[in-house]
């Protein structure tokens, strides 16, 4: 080889060691580790997730299921009647045996006094937390325990408690012959009152 071509080829080999060794050390940049955005919707979902043994459910569910009670309600309906604790029933005093010709036995009389539906629904939530009911309000009639029509207290809440289901229903009936009974003079007013806070499904028994 001549003197010529090694004058060539030793820079070129000190130029590929050079080329190679800052290849091999050359310092890789740093990357940004990035946290994926998770959103409201995938969190609740991820947290609720059952079938997840990792995840811890922080999101608050409902109490009670449709006509099912809450664990820690303060009123219990039971037997489809309502708790004598928190509505032992009341009546208007207004109302007596001497005027009841005057009263509740005078056509339209329990449209006269009933309590207009901007305050009974205001009281109808209210008892229905208080019932540890926590569906819709639709579900339930806001009764009066002791009937308008047999002297019932109007806006009295220990007089009213959210009764399961719709109305017409059975108590009405039973409210309808009561109201019968008193009106013809074959069941005193108070007989009647006390009748149907006890029990209104044996209210009428005996007649």
């Amino acid at each position: 080889m001549s003197r010529a071509s090694d004058k060539i080829i030793v820079p070129l080999l000190l130029v590929l060691i050079v080329f190679v060794f800052l290849a091999s050390t050359r310092v890789k940049p740093k990357t940004q580790q990035v946290t994926p955005q998770v959103t409201k919707a995938q969190t609740l979902t991820n947290v609720d997730d059952p079938t997840n043994p990792n995840t811890t459910s922080t999101v608050s569910q409902p109490s009670a299921k449709t006509l099912d009670e809450a664990p820690d309600a303060s009123c219990h309906v039971q037997n489809d009647l309502p708790d004598p604790s928190c509505t032992p029933g009341a009546v208007d005093s207004v109302v007596t045996q001497a005027n009841i010709l005057q009263t509740i036995c005078r056509s339209g009389y329990s449209k006269s006094v009933r309590p207009s539906s901007s305050i009974t629904s205001k009281q109808k939530i209210v008892s229905m937390q208080q019932y540890g009911f926590a569906d819709s309000a639709s579900r339930y009639e806001y009764d009066h325990l002791i009937s308008l029509e047999l002297g019932g207290a109007p806006d009295d809440t220990r007089n009213l408690w959210p009764e399961p289901g719709a109305s017409p229903n059975l108590k009405d009936k039973t409210e309808n012959k009561l109201h019968e009974l008193v009106c013809k003079g074959s069941m005193q007013l108070i007989a009647a009152q006390q009748r149907i806070a006890s029990n209104w499904k044996t209210a009428t028994d005996g007649y």
